[in-house]
């Protein structure tokens, strides 16, 4: 009376994009991800009118993204770095973007890695008697989201160049064409005056943590012969959001005006966000069964 189910894959893929100016200066990425996915299914009957059944699950989801070129390029070119930290400091060079020419250096929302992990329990329990049949159970579910990617504002955790006609071209001046952006723009680039500088500096992102409970119980009831009765109630929990690592996320509070950010300054990891633990959701049903080709039904729910 016990049968047993096990399933296992994965799956991994690389990717490359190739840069106009080559992989050493240009823009170009490499790509690494792959899933992994895990279940395991446990079926039991203990009498002829009790059976219960099992499964847990995982599923994990890896993707990492980077430049080409992961040699310490700022360094060797006299781009200073005031607030180093392990990209700036170690990796690649910082975007410097000419108008009208291929882009050079690192892309501005790279690395990126992302690792997903997804944990999964569930177990039902279904009970016959001579006019009832009963059914329960419980839904877990673990959910640890890991990214890093220092965005911000595309930026540019490098730094971002960007250079312009504006510096270079007249005051007042006709209108530039296609060539003469180009031309003002590395102009601009020449004399070493952007329109924009700038730089992303974010040493910890988001790493997510939440939990969910879910568990339910339903009888139906066989009042007479042409009446059922349903009746069922299931409960729902969910855990606040927390970061893994403190300052790894913030809310604003507009009672007073104040920016909690989680694990800082006596501000809990789920900054202020409480639990809701009532949510009961009752459910009720009847079938009424006419003849042997029609039956009403009713149904509600909260």
């Amino acid at each position: 009376n016990t049968k047993v189910f096990f399933k296992f894959n994965t799956s991994r893929w690389n990717a490359t994009q190739d840069a106009a100016l080559g992989p050493v200066i240009g823009n170009g990425t490499t790509s690494l991800a792959y899933t992994v996915t895990g279940i395991v299914n446990l079926t039991h009957g203990f009498s002829p009118t009790l059976l219960t059944e099992l499964r847990l699950g995982y599923n994990r989801y890896y993707d990492h993204v980077q430049d080409q070129d992961t040699d310490a390029l700022n360094q060797k070119f006299g781009i200073q770095n005031p607030t180093p930290d392990p990209i700036s400091d170690h990796t690649g060079l910082a975007s410097i973007a000419i108008g009208g020419m291929a882009a050079v250096g690192g892309q501005v929302y790279y690395p990126l890695i992302n690792v997903n992990n997804i944990f999964n329990i569930v177990d039902s329990w279904n009970k016959i008697t001579t006019r009832h049949t009963i059914k329960w159970g419980v839904d877990i579910r673990r959910y640890r989201m890991d990214r890093f990617q220092p965005q911000g504002l595309n930026l540019g955790p490098r730094g971002l160049f960007n250079f312009n006609p504006g510096p270079t071209a007249l005051n007042g001046g006709p209108a530039l064409g296609s060539y003469g952006t180009f031309g003002n723009s590395f102009a601009s680039y020449l004399l070493g005056v952007p329109n924009q500088s700038s730089r992303t500096y974010m040493p910890i992102t988001p790493t997510n943590r939440i939990s969910m409970f879910f568990a339910f119980i339903n009888d139906t009831f066989q009042v007479a012969p042409r009446l059922t009765l349903d009746v069922g109630l299931r409960y729902e929990l969910y855990t606040t959001v927390k970061p893994h690592f403190a300052g790894g996320a913030s809310n604003y509070d507009p009672l007073n005006n104040t920016l909690l950010v989680a694990g800082v300054g006596g501000v809990g990891m789920s900054t202020g966000v409480d639990v809701q633990l009532g949510n009961f959701q009752p459910r009720l049903g009847l079938s009424y069964r006419l003849n042997d080709k029609t039956v009403v039904r009713f149904g509600a729910g909260i």
